[in-house]
């Protein structure tokens, strides 16, 4: 890459020095020899002479590729007319195609003590600047030249574009604004200064920007696009969906605007409206995959669990796509939740045999197994999904608890809890999960504290208030003990254990 525009840098500088002028003027390598004759000749002569016969010297070795002793020839000249900027300029441009950028930065540098209104070579220094990663000094150049031409168009652009590259938001968003007044009726620079705006988390004046962007051009699509999605940042879903809307009425083919569409009508709470879009999308774009895969999650969350299953085995069945492992996977959630286990059991495999790295496939599948008392497969798949996804909170904690419960590895539970905690440090489940580790190994003070912290997060969590209660009575807090556990069976009157622990409390009393 750094060739590349190095090689752009060096075609545009020599586009602009002024080469060429004395090309003519030597062609063949006799001519020169004769002037190379005639200095040494008249070495004791005039002046002018002298600099003159270096000067064709430079200029020939520069038409011969041969830089170094052009540069060297140059350097005579300037012996005795160092103040010529132009001198300076062919120096800096040898410098250059020798790719001596740091030498050839000095040369400009000289230029411009003599000449400090050269505009052209302020762009040079720009570019020269940027390529070498010192944005300051490119955006002093820029501000030099703008000092002279507050309009300079191509400054304001280049030195927006700088600022923009290196993420100086707010700098780039002052330079737009000059470009603007500048060019008050161009959308684009409106658009442009939208999207900083943005960036900056400043979505009023962002969607000013837009908007005037499209007083200016009504059918700016893009405009009318990053307009639906700053006011979906803004919570404004419906002004989003209008905005979406008229965007699919000028390119109802944007697949991307139609996907836009059906999540942002889920998030308004429109569900049909969402689930008729996705059907639409699944409809006009046949192989477009993240269309089943979004509409299958989408069916599930709302507990459209034979409607899943049918639109999942409809895409294997059809060959959609290649992610056939995705597919699988969510038919395994779908059954599952639909409690047909075997049959979750079957598609959570395939999707395994499909994707040996499917991290999710094995959490979920060792999930399965806990669920149906098969601890040893559960434990198998759990380590599995943490072996290919060390990250994953859930298999982190799940594992954790698993120990806790059996009993056993209680210093490795501790561990794995503590690392899904790490990823989210305020889930009370995960905090449960420590605090019956501590329980299990008789630090009851300690199980007590991180429990009382699992209820301040999930305060109608039958099972938290289960341990909590099981804390309270191992400390013989009999009461307290008594009313978590009334708590959880509120909750959950199906706990036969927890009423047994009531019973039992009632007989001690």
């Amino acid at each position: 890459m750094k060739k590349r525009v190095f090689f752009l840098l060096r075609i545009f500088i020599l586009s602009i020095i002024f080469l060429g002028c004395a090309s003519k003027e030597l062609r063949k390598g006799e001519e020169f020899r004769k002037t190379e004759n005639i200095s040494q000749e008249f070495i004791d002569g005039s002046k002018e002479y002298f600099i003159y016969a270096h000067y064709l010297a430079a200029i020939f070795y520069e038409n011969e590729n041969n830089f170094s002793q052009a540069i060297e020839e140059y350097k005579k000249v300037l012996e005795y007319d160092f103040k010529n900027a132009y001198i300076h300029s062919r120096l800096a441009t040898c410098f250059l195609k020798k790719g001596e950028i740091g030498e050839a930065i000095k040369e400009f540098q000289l230029v411009l003590q003599h000449q400090p209104e050269d505009v052209q070579v302020r762009f040079i220094l720009a570019l020269l600047y940027t390529s070498l990663g010192k944005i300051m000094e490119a955006a002093q150049e820029y501000e030099e030249i703008l000092k002279l031409n507050p309009r300079d168009l191509l400054a304001l652009t280049s030195l927006a574009d700088l600022y923009v590259g290196q993420e100086k938001t707010q700098e780039a968003i002052e330079i737009y604004k000059r470009l603007i007044e500048a060019r008050e009726e161009s959308p684009l620079l409106h658009f442009n200064l939208g999207i900083l705006y943005a960036r900056f988390n400043q979505m009023d004046q962002a969607i000013s920007q837009m908007e005037k962007a499209l007083e200016l051009e009504p059918n700016y699509v893009q405009a009318i696009l990053s307009l639906g999605v700053l006011y979906e940042l803004k919570g404004e879903n419906n002004s989003a969906i209008d905005n979406y809307r008229k965007a699919l009425q000028l390119e109802p083919r944007n697949i991307k605007i139609h996907y836009l569409l059906a999540q942002v009508l889920l998030k308004n709470g429109q569900v049909a409206d969402s689930i008729e879009e996705y059907l639409r999308i699944i409809n006009d774009y046949p192989e477009e995959i993240n269309g089943y895969l979004e509409l299958g999650i989408l069916y599930i969350q709302e507990k459209k669990y034979k409607e899943a299953i049918g639109l999942l085995e409809n895409a294997l069945a059809k060959n959609i796509g290649l992610r056939h492992d995705e597919f699988y996977f969510l038919l395994g959630i779908a059954y599952n939740v639909d409690r047909q286990q075997e049959a979750a059991e079957s598609a959570y495999l395939k999707a395994i045999e499909l994707n040996s790295e499917h991290s999710r496939a094995y959490f979920y599948l060792g999930a399965l197994y806990e669920e149906r008392d098969k601890k040893e497969e559960a434990i198998k798949y759990l380590k599995k999904a943490i072996e290919l996804d060390p990250i994953n909170a859930e298999a982190l904690n799940y594992l954790g608890y698993i120990y806790a419960e059996e009993g056993v590895n209680l210093d490795e539970a501790l561990d794995l809890i503590n690392r899904a905690l790490k990823q989210d440090p305020e889930n009370g489940a995960y905090m449960d999960s420590l605090g019956w580790v501590y329980y299990k190994k008789g630090m009851l003070d300690k199980a007590l504290y991180h429990i009382e912290k699992a209820v301040e997060f999930l305060p109608t969590d039958p099972v938290i208030l289960d341990h909590l209660g099981d804390i309270y009575f191992d400390k013989g807090l009999l009461d307290k003990a008594g009313d978590a556990w009334r708590k959880s069976l509120e909750l959950d009157i199906e706990q036969v254990k927890v009423k047994e622990k009531l019973d039992k409390l009632q007989n001690i009393r």
